[in-house]
Formats: structure tokens, C-alpha cells, sequence
């Protein structure tokens, strides 16, 4: 992992970083001009440079209650069933 370090701050961490004739190109199709961060050096990432990003709790997603016209038709296929079991 690399991190690009310029007077604006540090940048990264990046798997990738290409220097341009006006930007940095991180990563493949992400730049990273230098009008906006500056010019700096590169340097290879370590443990603590960059606090780990927040965990997200992922969201659940709850099944709607079924509809009284669903739980009959649950049980007339479940009836229909018991009765070709008779």
C-alpha cells in the first residue's frame, strides 16, 4: 500500500501511484491533480497512517406480513396436501 504525503495533508492508503505530468493517479481511473493537493512524496503506507473506515452496521430488510388472502391460499395448498396424504 502507498500513501502520497504533500503540505495539503496525507493521502491514501492506494494499492497503486502513477505520477503524471500534472496529477497523481491512484488506483487506476482515480486523479488527483495537483492544483488540489500538491506535489509531494511517495511513501509506502504503515500500520496506523489512516484510521480504519467506520463499520456500518448492514441494514435488514424484514419481511412484510403476509396478506390474509396469502395465508389462505397457504392453507388451502397445505389442506390439499394433508388430504392427499388420507
Amino acid at each position: 500500500m502507498k500513501k502520497i504525503i504533500t503540505a495539503s495533508g496525507k493521502f491514501g492508503p492506494y494499492d497503486s501511484v502513477e505520477v503524471l505530468e500534472d496529477r497523481y493517479r491512484v488506483d487506476g481511473p482515480s486523479d488527483l491533480p495537483f492544483t488540489v493537493v500538491g506535489q509531494g512524496k511517495i511513501t509506502d503506507a504503515v500500520d496506523g497512517d489512516f484510521p480504519p473506515p467506520p463499520y456500518v452496521a448492514p441494514e435488514v430488510m424484514e419481511a412484510p406480513a403476509p396478506t390474509k388472502e396469502q395465508l389462505m391460499a397457504e392453507l388451502a395448498a397445505l389442506t390439499a396436501k394433508i388430504q392427499a396424504l388420507l
